[in-house]
């Protein structure tokens, strides 16, 4: 494929992230440049040579970060250079794949399944996926923070804090980048599986929890 000039690089690799699975989990740079050069091998390639630059692909995203802070990416911790898409992330991935491909997709496994072979839909869940996603979904649900935030019409108030941390499965004393990438990682679960109650759910308690830890 040739995505137009008016598809900039930064644009481009938000798409390579999500064909590397950046949507679910933190996922190598690496793997990110060889979806970036399957996407355009003129952009994302060796001058001299059909092999994936990591390089080009570093930069697209450092420019990227320079422009949208953490918005649109996480960065992960340790040695090996790992990157996640945010919520937002992944919308804008959604955009930008829809206009290389020239048609809406719903979700990112819809985009993942035309780039790998355009045209064609996503496949169905197995059974242990599903039960898994259901599981861990349920299990969200079923915590007096959420069943609070049902039933006051949203309002996390009456929520100790120590409760709102264990929602996610994290400690109070938590790092700030733990709790972000907990919440991202529950929220791209929902979001793959259309469950827009518990969305809504994570958004409010993000917001709860930035706001307490702004009075502390």
């Amino acid at each position: 494929m040739s995505p137009s000039s008016e598809v900039a690089n930064t644009e481009l690799v938000l798409v390579a992230m999500a064909l590397a699975g950046a949507g679910d989990d933190f996922t190598d740079i690496e793997d990110i440049a060889v979806e970036a050069f399957g996407l355009s091998p003129q952009r994302f390639g060796w001058r001299t040579k059909s092999f994936p630059s990591d390089k080009i692909v570093v930069q697209a995203i450092a420019d990227l970060e320079a422009k949208h802070k953490d918005r649109l990416t996480l960065r992960g911790r340790g040695k090996v250079a790992t990157r996640q898409l945010t919520s937002e992330g992944r919308k804008a991935a959604l955009r930008v794949g829809a206009k290389v491909a020239g048609r809406e997709f719903g979700d990112l496994s819809a985009l993942v399944a035309h780039f790998r072979l355009p045209g064609s839909d996503a496949p169905e869940p197995t059974p242990a996926e599903r039960r898994r996603v259901q599981a861990e979904l349920g299990e969200l649900r079923r915590h007096r923070a959420f069943q609070v935030w049902a039933d006051e019409g949203g309002d996390l108030t009456a929520v100790d804090p120590w409760q709102l941390f264990d929602a996610l499965s994290c400690l109070p004393d938590a790092p700030d980048e733990t709790v972000r990438n907990q919440t991202e990682k529950l929220t791209a679960l929902a979001e793959r599986w259309a469950d827009a109650e518990v969305v809504e759910f994570l958004q409010a308690l993000s917001a709860a929890l930035s706001a307490s830890r702004a009075h502390h």
